[in-house]
């Protein structure tokens, strides 16, 4: 397996010595985030205002079972000052589809048919794919 390599954009910048070993790569994980003292809203963009609006394509956790060991965790973690996430909250966010004036919106509330499309929605007056 080929060593990894140093790269800008990558967090920690530096890989750690040896990637197979997993006290060493916590270790190294650990060190670089001592060194972080201010994050910022990853909600927020340059340029966005309070009243920009936008999609985003999210995979989201509804399991029972999965949110149960989510709170068992975050009850293990309450004492450091982290937010936690409320229940049915969990998510991965996959990307951004761009605020609601470019995806083709009226508004914050409206919808949009190719948005609906993309989801499987289909309202009255729409053809079957």
């Amino acid at each position: 397996m080929p060593m990894l390599e140093s790269h800008p954009a990558a967090f920690p910048v530096d890989p750690p010595t040896d990637p197979d070993d997993p006290d060493v790569v916590a270790a190294h994980d650990w060190a670089a985030f001592e060194e972080i003292h201010e994050v910022a809203d990853h909600w927020q963009r340059p340029g966005w205002g309070a009243g920009t609006h936008a999609y985003y394509w999210l995979l989201t956790f509804p399991d029972a079972a999965f949110n149960g060991q989510i709170a068992q965790l975050q009850s293990v973690v309450a004492p450091f000052p982290y937010d936690p996430i409320p229940a049915g909250g969990i998510h991965l966010t996959l990307g951004r589809i761009g605020t609601v004036e470019r995806a083709g919106c009226a508004g914050p509330y409206a919808r949009s048919p190719h948005l609906d499309r993309a989801r499987g929605v289909r309202r009255a007056g729409d053809h079957a794919p």
